[in-house]
């Protein structure tokens, strides 16, 4: 009979491998499937849009999408190639986002409920209660910002993908299946440095401080420079593959403008910052009526006694902290302050609670510090685990209702319905036109292709698109996740008639489209359909519109071409 195992006081059960890998497969579903179903019910935005039709073309046969042009974080080896599998495997149509993005946060609970045991512990399920608290059991959907999670692709991946390093990077650390930790620990770090570089930001880089303090502090009891050596031999060949892409003609991406915020603006940002997190963790009660703030009033006591013993552990280890963290503990921790630092000090673009998707890694790493040295309470973390599963139950079925107000989870009208648009498109027999960006694609994806919107902007001499001739119709193609075959004449050459959907009233903005700035370049409209309040469908005699050469000419990286 195998010897009993022991383990201390603060430990309070041990499952066979077998049964471990179970109890991770089991709330993962659970995880997954929360995530998928939630996320059937929320709007999907043009950013997402835009990376399904890119996946869309990757799955029928187009894998470097040539043509394609991308933001800074272009998503192609993991999100898009996820989602183009989904599609060409799988016959998956608008649902392959989301279920993307439930299989990446399915994949994130796996990794995390590994994680949330370090190895110089006995292995105890009670250390997995936290993670299944806050992310198996995710208690984020009673409020909008959290909700992105639901959505790819939004970094999910890219976290997913990390965890995997991590797991890697650990069992070199403990010398576990170390051949098979090197591969994983290079095909992760592979898409991350082709496709995200966010994922440097809070994997790589803390690896490689967290080596570095170890290193001069006397405490690398393992050869780290393996590691090192091997994230540099991944880096070197994503170079290679982003040089083969560019040379053969695939996609093209932004350039990263990201910059420190003024000096002036310093305060504004870190209240900015505090308010997103809350925001993040649903207590924010900032503006809100009495009455109506209760249950952020409410989340803020276990809330707040979490932050206390945060700040009471580390207070404590203060000075000598890396001393009394494992690697990968002292790794989330570098990670988590880069990213907080980051998003105090870097100036993103972003809107309100926009922002929240860069704190996704600063929460997953918080839960697991809490594990990894915290001496964790059962009745604390059962008690709520227990009550959360008995809601997610009775209100399966009911959840449509309850988050009528929640399907804009941004709250700065990003995700908006489109079924109306559709319908009035549909009755004027208009098939092919143009929208601002957050109105275009999201079109043209939830009509299954039937209405093909594409997004355009007013150019503008600020933004350096052209050289502005005074009088000269100022239409342009919206260069930012598009394709260029999307603004070929030829496309438009069988219609009758091109819409534009427009902005009556508003700010200025690449984003949005004003009817005002339309009527400028065009002249006014042959007929303009209502939409509401604020929006309204242009149309205008195709001849009128291929007047507007602009509209046709897509510049790529300072380069223009006539389409």
């Amino acid at each position: 009979m195998a010897p009993r195992q022991e383990y201390t006081g603060e430990e309070n059960g041990y499952f066979s491998f077998p049964l471990r890998f179970l109890f991770y497969t089991l709330f993962s579903f659970i995880s997954g499937s929360i995530c998928y179903h939630y996320g059937m019910h929320f709007y999907i935005d043009s950013d997402e849009a835009n990376y399904y039709l890119a996946a869309q073309d990757m799955a029928h046969g187009n894998f470097t999408l040539k043509g394609w042009v991308f933001s800074p974080d272009n998503f192609w080896l993991i999100d898009i190639l996820g989602m183009a599998t989904l599609i060409k495997f799988g016959g998956l149509g608008i649902t392959a986002p989301h279920l993307m993005a439930a299989i990446w946060w399915a994949g994130v609970t796996f990794c995390a409920l590994c994680l949330a045991n370090p190895p110089q512990k006995t292995w105890s399920w009670v250390r997995c209660l936290p993670v299944i608290l806050f992310i198996a059991f995710p208690p984020l959907y009673e409020h909008r910002p959290s909700g992105f999670i639901t959505f790819a692709p939004y970094h999910v991946g890219t976290l997913f993908l990390a965890l995997c390093g991590f797991i890697a990077v650990q069992n070199i650390y403990t010398r576990k299946n170390i051949f098979l930790s090197y591969i994983v620990l290079a095909l992760t770090a592979l898409p991350i440095f082709v496709s995200d570089f966010f994922g440097v930001v809070f994997y790589i880089i803390p690896v490689f401080i967290a080596y570095l303090i170890f290193y001069f502090n006397g405490k690398v009891n393992i050869n780290f420079k393996n590691i090192i050596l091997t994230f540099f031999v991944v880096f070197c060949l994503s170079k290679i593959i982003k040089i083969y892409v560019f040379h053969s003609g695939g996609f093209m991406a932004h350039n990263l403008h990201s910059k420190f915020i003024l000096l002036e603006n310093i305060p504004y940002r870190i209240v900015y910052v505090f308010e997103s997190i809350l925001d993040f963790f649903g207590v924010n009660f900032s503006g809100h009526k009495i009455f109506s703030a209760i249950p952020e009033f409410i989340k803020i006591i276990p809330f707040s006694f979490v932050v206390f013993l945060f700040y009471k552990k580390i207070k404590v280890e203060k000075g000598n902290i890396f001393n009394n963290y494992d690697f990968i503990t002292a790794s989330f921790l570098i990670g988590t302050t880069i990213v907080f630092t980051a998003a105090c000090v870097s100036e993103f673009y972003l809107e309100k609670e926009d922002i929240i998707r860069y704190f996704l890694p600063c929460f997953i790493f918080s839960v697991l510090i809490f594990t990894r040295i915290f001496e964790v309470k059962k009745f604390l973390f059962m008690v709520p685990c227990l009550f959360l599963g008995l809601v997610y139950v009775f209100t399966w079925n009911n959840f449509v209702e309850f988050t009528n107000y929640y399907k804009d989870i941004f709250g700065i009208n990003h995700q908006i319905e489109t079924f109306f648009i559709e319908e009035k498109l549909k009755q004027n027999n208009l098939h092919i036109g143009y929208a601002g960006y957050w109105e275009a694609s999201v079109i043209t994806v939830n009509s299954s292709g039937r209405v093909l919107s594409r997004a355009i902007t007013v150019n503008d001499r600020e933004n350096g698109t052209f050289d502005v001739v005074q009088n000269q119709c100022q239409l342009v193609p919206y260069v930012w996740i598009s394709k260029e075959d999307w603004y070929k004449k030829s496309n438009f050459e069988n219609e009758k008639q091109i819409f534009f959907i427009t902005h009556v009233y508003g700010e200025e903005g690449g984003s949005r489209l004003l009817q005002d700035r339309v009527i400028n370049s065009l002249g006014q409209p042959d007929k303009i359909i209502p939409l509401g309040d604020n929006l309204a469908i242009d149309v205008y005699n195709t001849e009128r519109v291929f007047a507007c050469q602009s509209l046709y000419t897509w510049e790529k990286y300072g380069k223009r071409v006539d389409l």
